[in-house]
């Protein structure tokens, strides 16, 4: 369920021509409102450029660049602009009015003025995350087709002559219809049973798309992110047909891809880790790869509900030490986040409402970081700017801390409930809220307490 942000931030690279004329790109452009004084150009591999505004706010310059997508920031607004060698491109924008006023004109406007129309589409069409997932099955695919419809007229009526990048975006928006259609109905897609208009367009895009274009798998995200999915929703399933697919693969890389992504649901589905170490061992001949895997599934054994939790020790924010001991006798919340990662602080809020909503309740929440000692200023000044609550821990080895390690913390924020005696109730407990970043605009989601938290929470309190 991947949405355009994806699309924005995917890179198709392409190799330089020779040093002519036509081997770069002419930016200038004009900016109002910039109080930063700068503009900022640059991709999520290898390359950035600041442009320093004149007092007027004009810019301009050559840039040796390569084919893709880039990013521009002004301030704290940040757009996407597709750059090729040989655009002489202009660009104009009022920083306060950053989405709705921003035109390019001169060679290579035409796919810019495109891009900037699919971001205010976006903005208007879309649905945030909470109501896209209360869509029935038939609603969710009605939308999305109706939605990426709309994306498409707006791409035949735009008059790009690029026709390499025209198929690029029709391709990818196929992509991602499939991908978003398999995130939202992956249990019932798999089972023959299932009959709707989702089943029957999915089953027909599947034999128009080959799922072993390694040159596409390397260079195109959305495709890549596909295939991963398809493998791994229907292998799981024990779909046959999956099953048959997946034993035809010939290139190796896009075989070992997808076997490491259902190895890596051993660590990352932690209700179901079984299912995947069991999928894993009946397709996988490579004993390395099985004997990496087995590893971390008999490391989950030992964290099932009802077992005792791994325990930690770790300095609050006085450096006095605090240890799961010390919460015995109480129902325990454990949040590993860092400074660093931004869903951790889109979760701090309601971390904060949910200790409130508590308070006089028999449960402690311990919120512990895996920033690294060097950070612990950093550490210190966040939770004083952010008003943190509850107790407040670092650990002393971040991501090698004796808890992260025992409990296979590949990823944050990371939950855990525990119950009275110190054993485990979830060691992938649910979030404090369904706020996140939406898959379709990329911007924040307001969201509420996450109610099937709350549920568990009152569960178990005593």
């Amino acid at each position: 369920m991947k949405s355009l942000i994806i699309l924005f931030i995917i890179f198709s690279f392409y190799g330089l021509k020779a040093q002519t004329s036509n081997s770069f790109v002419r930016f200038s452009g004009s900016v109002i409102n910039n109080t930063a004084k700068e503009l900022t150009i640059f991709n999520y591999k290898n390359y950035k450029k600041v442009f320093l505004l004149s007092e007027n706010g004009n810019f301009s310059d050559t840039l040796k660049i390569e084919r893709g997508y880039y990013t521009i920031r002004c301030g704290n607004e940040i757009s996407k602009i597709f750059l090729a060698p040989g655009y002489d491109i202009k660009m104009f924008l009022d920083v306060n009015e950053f989405d709705e006023s921003i035109q390019y004109n001169g060679i290579g406007s035409p796919i810019n003025n495109y891009l900037a129309k699919v971001y205010l589409y976006n903005e208007k069409n879309s649905f945030d995350f909470i109501k896209e997932k209360e869509l029935s099955t038939e609603g969710h695919y009605n939308y999305i087709i109706n939605f990426y419809n709309g994306i498409d007229k707006l791409l035949d009526s735009n008059k790009i002559e690029d026709q390499e990048f025209v198929i690029d975006q029709k391709n990818n928006y196929d992509f991602e219809i499939l991908y978003r259609l398999l995130d939202r109905n992956k249990k019932e897609l798999f089972n023959q049973n299932f009959n709707s208009n989702v089943s029957s367009y999915v089953a027909k895009q599947f034999k128009k798309i080959s799922l072993t274009d390694s040159i596409l798998f390397k260079k195109n995200g959305i495709y890549k992110y596909l295939v991963l999915s398809y493998f791994n929703y229907g292998l799981t399933a024990k779909n046959q047909i999956v099953l048959k697919n997946f034993n035809e693969i010939k290139n190796s890389l896009i075989k070992k891809e997808v076997l490491k992504n259902i190895g890596r649901g051993i660590s990352v589905k932690k209700q179901d880790f079984e299912l995947y170490y069991n999928t894993l061992k009946s397709i996988c001949s490579d004993t390395t790869l099985l004997n990496k895997y087995a590893k971390k599934y008999n490391q989950i054994l030992k964290l099932k509900p009802g077992l005792a939790s791994p325990s930690f020790t770790c300095k609050d924010i006085n450096g006095k030490f605090v240890s799961l001991s010390d919460f015995k006798g109480k129902l325990v919340y454990i949040d590993l986040w860092a400074t660093w990662c931004g869903p951790c602080k889109t979760q701090i809020p309601f971390l904060n409402e949910l200790e409130e909503k508590y308070k006089e309740k028999n449960i402690s929440f311990v919120s512990i970081s895996i920033d690294k000692l060097k950070n612990i200023e950093k550490w210190k000044n966040m939770i004083k700017s952010k008003e943190m609550g509850g107790i407040q821990l670092i650990a002393e080895n971040a991501w090698e801390s004796e808890f992260a390690v025992a409990l296979n913390v590949e990823s944050i924020p990371r939950f855990v409930l525990l119950d009275q005696k110190g054993n485990i109730i979830n060691i992938d407990a649910p979030r404090p809220s369904t706020s996140g970043v939406d898959i379709k605009t990329g911007e924040q989601t307001e969201g509420e307490l996450n109610k099937e938290l709350i549920q568990l929470i009152e569960k178990h309190l005593k």
